[in-house]
């Protein structure tokens, strides 16, 4: 059976960077239809920390536009989130501040151990430098689901969740086909494909290879705690496979919100994980070991060679916006705002986006990686 969906642009990912998209482009006035094997969010996204702290230099234009999307966002819907930043401490333990961090964040204030326990009292000995930064915001992530879909769905977006595996073809005239397992096939012109970890997956057989590599994380949220933490908090060495870091925030209610496990998607995590992101936040903040873990979640995080997402034509009618690591919300509707100028330069007509979106997009082409696939 064949089901046109009967839109300009079908968009398949209902987490945060597709979400994003499928808004963007409706309010605009196309006609978009959002799918999803699952239900809005149920990836990465539902599973993310939620720290829109500053990211590499060469994300920063992409995580400006996500913070003015926000903001937007939350003065639309009533989506609690920092509109003014509490900043963030990037901690090194032991040794001297993380130079090459410094030179990420040029506007950074290098503090010592003591300075930074002036600034957040709860802080152990064991941190002996760090970094401050003057920007960094909390967001809850079903919070920021949820105002997403209200808005996409507001503004027109039909949804089709919970169709289970999907298989992406091309059809012909008839531009691209998603499959379901049952043999049912949904038609379209136009596709965005914003499946995160899944993309690889999907692209594979039309012989888009794409290195996306993914990586196990898991988040812990506790009962309130006895100190306050004013600001975002994120270990210097963070990524080592294999590995838990610190990177921590409070909630309104005064729990905290742990994260920083990096594991290999295809080897288990270990039995004890979360005692482990327990005991690393006690080692930099003394207490945290003794709190009552109350939730947890996670996901997939989808990394490209050189961490960075792809915002590009794959073929035509073909769109690809994904492999944001762990900075889907830092960077996913800023790429997702790129990817819609994109779309609008070749419906217009245009070769080619304004020079300043061509500048941008320039960093997050597809095939730009060299390593073999």
């Amino acid at each position: 059976m064949v089901t046109p969906l009967g839109c300009d642009v079908a968009v398949l990912g209902a987490g945060v960077v597709g979400l994003s998209t499928a808004w963007l482009l409706a309010r605009q006035g196309a006609a978009v239809t959002l799918l999803d094997s699952g239900t809005a969010g149920s990836g990465a996204s539902l599973g993310a920390q939620g720290q829109l702290v500053p990211p590499s230099p060469e994300l920063r234009p992409l995580w400006q536009r996500s913070l003015a999307l926000y903001a937007e966002l939350a003065a639309r819907t009533g989506m609690p989130w920092d509109a003014e930043p509490p900043g963030t401490l990037v901690l090194s333990a032991p040794g001297a501040a993380d130079t090459s961090r410094a030179r990420t964040f040029p506007d950074a204030e290098v503090l010592t151990g003591e300075e930074l326990r002036t600034l957040e009292p709860a802080l152990g000995p064991l941190v002996t430098a760090g970094l401050l930064l003057f920007e960094g915001r909390r967001i809850e992530p079903a919070a920021a689901v949820g105002a997403l879909l209200a808005e996409a769905a507001g503004a027109g977006t039909a949804l089709r969740l919970g169709l289970g595996p999907l298989r992406l073809e091309e059809a012909g005239a008839s531009g691209w086909a998603f499959v379901r397992a049952d043999g049912e096939r949904f038609t379209a012109p136009r596709v965005v494909i914003a499946a995160g970890a899944g993309a690889r997956a999907l692209l594979a057989p039309l012989g888009l290879r794409v290195p996306l590599t993914s990586v196990s994380g898991r988040v812990l949220v506790t009962e309130p705690a006895p100190f306050t933490l004013d600001h975002v908090l994120a270990e210097s060495v963070i990524g080592v496979p294999r590995s838990v870091a610190l990177l921590a925030h409070q909630t309104p209610d005064g729990g905290l919100v742990l994260g920083g496990s990096w594991y290999p998607h295809d080897e288990a995590e270990p039995d004890d994980l979360a005692e482990r992101i327990l005991r690393r936040a006690d080692e930099l903040v003394p207490g945290v070991e003794r709190l009552r873990i109350t939730a947890q979640r996670g996901g997939l995080r989808p990394f490209l060679p050189d961490r960075a997402p792809v915002v590009d034509r794959l073929a035509p009618g073909l769109y690809g916006c994904f492999g944001h690591g762990g900075e889907g919300y830092i960077a996913g509707p800023g790429s997702a705002d790129l990817l819609v100028g994109l779309l609008n330069a070749e419906q217009d007509g245009r070769a080619a986006p304004a020079a300043e979106q061509q500048a941008l997009l320039a960093g997050f082409r597809f095939g730009r990686w060299k390593e073999p696939t």
